[in-house]
């Protein structure tokens, strides 16, 4: 019997092949799974073998004829085909740092054009990688083969930065979403990873990969069998004592026949010829321990001894044991991340046991920076019909049209309701509406947050506003044609945003500069706007609103507790102010006759649920309801300073002058 090199930390298959080491052929595998076609995704612990079955179907595709040799697949693969494959991992990198990610994917795609010749352009990951796809396909008249290595390690890397992981999440679906969009350019796509985040809808943009992780038919895919151990170890066995081999490392199993041994455990015994709990020191995922510790510290407590279960006098069936609970908590650890919302286990353990925080009175403390970021449009899109809520596939697949498009903030800014617009259209960039001006990109504005639902407005239950009065339309249709002619004749012409007084109230310009910060004392509640820093002094108190000659901008409001919620109503608009509306809607009735009764109430740690009545006679036929989610942040809220530096004004009102004045000269050679 032969020794050969033992493969420790070789991932390469054509290292392994060309060194002499021992391999156990998994190639059998590769050409069923080949044969029969598809989208595949396999989830295994880490230093289990994943990357080498997928550097081993890189060379299988490539036709590396070679290097299989003597192995099963070789006398029935037809070694005069080949294809391009593109080969993308995520095992290695730092990717707590806020813009790693797309750094280390934009230097992996630009290999990948580099080597195939397609030009290296400015576009986001997805759309890159689908010109690569499609260009390969057409150079070499076969299609593609994509494979990904450890698929999640971005996020579960970042798990306890919420924002950051959320964001690397966002990127990678519109990623992954590519391949299904590139269906008819892929011959075969392989993904692997610690977790099965494809049952949270990670992977609804692929269309539903085949799940090979709990499959009896692979379940040795990766590890070595006892026959493995036999037939290809059987120089290092000699000395060792197989029984005990059993007892600590045979401890795997994914509803197959039979066990597996952890290959990272057994070539390190073959070497250090020591029992030792060789992969558990360096192949624990760490966001499992960090997640299970952080739930509790009876499941804390058990990991403790788990790690230090070798050093226990019975030792050697508890190790086994351990294995076996361990990927238990795994299985369950990994299932409520599915479930959760990304990327915070900890939270959603948190929320479970949450209750209502209170002042010293005793009322919902409500204070603290709350976010307007939410991707939910105003007004459901009529392309949408009567669709109250999208369904988890449609809203995966949403968020990755989303990541597709604006992740790589390379695309004009998009506010507000076109956010979700582009992402239900099939445009791969966005435009801005500012046309013959332009805008700055979308690099400056936040991530917007997507749930189910298609419109903020509840009721009506068709999600749209009502249509206006009568006499709002008239308004509408006269201040039309004044603005036709008169643009920016006067201050007065342009948008009340424009002229740094008010974005509305409340304010519908979700994702930008839409912070606020909220105040408690026993009698008031102070609502401190980031953008253009209105502040909103509520009293709680029963005193009456304010005489009616009385009118603001933001009209006069007081508030009152319904047991956990707070109502404030306000009323006595000045006839100048806006009813609210659709962001874009420049022309708008007037506010004059509004009532608007809102409702705050905190419904998690980190929500409050902000629903408000829009009851105007003066501008809608009917009243109309929303809810907007505010989400909390650990930030300060800065000066918005709208008038400071600020010229805008200034060179509209300039730009109308000189159009006027060729307008006028115009009218003088005419005559």
């Amino acid at each position: 019997m032969t020794r050969r090199k033992l493969p420790i930390g070789i991932q390469t298959f054509r290292t392994l092949r060309e060194q002499g080491c021992y391999y156990v052929d998994k190639t059998s595998y590769a050409k069923r799974l080949a044969d029969e076609g598809g989208r595949y995704f396999l989830s295994r612990p880490r230093r289990f073998g994943k990357s080498l079955f997928l550097d081993t179907l890189k060379e299988l595709f490539e036709g590396s004829e070679p290097l299989f040799r003597g192995l099963a697949v070789h006398g029935g693969w037809d070694w005069s085909v080949s294809h391009a494959v593109v080969r993308l991992s995520f095992g290695a990198g730092d990717f707590t740092q806020p813009d790693y990610l797309q750094e280390d994917l934009a230097n992996q795609l630009e290999a990948h054009e580099e080597r195939a010749g397609v030009p290296v352009r400015t576009a986001s990951a997805p759309v890159r990688l689908r010109r690569l796809i499609a260009a390969l396909h057409e150079r070499t008249g076969r299609g593609v083969v994509v494979l990904v290595d450890e698929y999640d390690k971005p996020i579960l890397d970042a798990l306890e930065d919420p924002e950051l992981a959320r964001r690397n999440r966002n990127l990678l679906r519109g990623l992954y979403g590519t391949i299904k969009d590139c269906d008819a350019h892929v011959r075969f796509s392989f993904l692997t990873g610690v977790s099965r985040f494809s049952k949270a809808g990670m992977f609804s943009g692929l269309n539903s990969p085949e799940d090979l992780t709990l499959n009896p038919s692979c379940s040795a895919l990766c590890g070595y069998t006892e026959e493995d151990l036999e037939a290809v170890f059987a120089p290092e066995l000699p000395g060792l004592d197989r029984a005990r081999i059993r007892r600590w490392y045979d401890g795997y199993n994914w509803l197959g026949k039979e066990n597996v041994y952890n290959p990272y455990d057994v070539l390190l015994l073959f070497r250090q010829r020591e029992f030792e709990a060789h992969w558990f020191e360096t192949g624990t995922p760490a966001f499992l321990t960090r997640r299970v510790v952080a739930v509790g510290s009876k499941r804390a407590t058990r990991v403790e001894g788990w790690h230090n279960a070798r050093q226990d006098t019975s030792g050697e069936t508890t190790m086994n044991q351990s294995r076996t609970a361990w990927w238990a908590v795994v299985a369950v650890v990994a299932g409520a991340l599915a479930a959760a919302p990304v990327p915070s286990l900890a939270q959603a353990a948190e929320a479970e046991s949450w209750t209502v925080p209170r002042t010293s009175d005793g009322r919902p403390d409500l204070q603290g920076v709350w976010a307007n970021n939410t991707a939910t449009p105003l007004e459901r899109p009529e392309a949408l019909g009567d669709k109250a809520e999208l369904t988890d596939e449609e809203l995966a697949r949403l968020e990755a049209r989303y990541a597709e498009i604006f992740a790589s903030g390379e695309s004009d800014a998009a506010f507000a309701d076109s956010v979700f617009t582009a992402a239900l259209g099939d445009d791969d960039s966005f435009s801005s509406r500012d046309a013959a001006t332009g805008n700055y990109n979308q690099f400056w504005l936040v991530d917007r947050d997507f749930d189910n639902r298609t419109s903020l407005v509840v009721d009506p239950p068709d999600g749209r506003l009502p249509p206006l009065t009568p006499e709002a339309q008239r308004h509408v249709d006269a201040r039309a044609a004044h603005l036709a002619d008169n643009p920016a004749s006067s201050w007065t012409d342009r948008r009340l945003q424009e002229r740094c007084i008010t974005f509305g109230m409340p304010n519908l310009f979700a994702g930008y500069n839409t912070y606020y910060q909220i105040v408690q004392t026993p009698d008031h509640v102070v609502f401190v706007h980031e953008m253009i820093h209105d502040a909103r002094i509520v009293p709680i108190d029963a005193a009456p609103h304010v005489d009616d000659a009385i009118r603001q901008w933001h009209g006069d409001s007081r508030g009152h507790w319904d047991g956990d919620t707070l109502v404030v109503e306000t009323r006595n608009f000045s006839a100048k102010s806006d009813s609210p509306a659709a962001l874009y809607e420049r022309i708008r009735g007037s506010a004059e006759r509004l009532r608007l009764v809102e409702r705050f109430t905190r419904v998690g740690p980190d929500t409050i649920e902000h629903e408000f009545t829009v009851d105007d006679p003066g501008t809608y036929s009917g009243p109309w309801t929303a809810m907007i989610p505010l989400t909390r942040k650990d930030e300060a809220i800065y000066e918005y300073a709208c008038h400071e530096g600020n010229i805008g004004m200034e060179g509209i009102l300039a730009g109308h002058r000189v159009e006027e004045q060729a307008g006028a000269a115009s009218d003088t050679e005419s005559r």
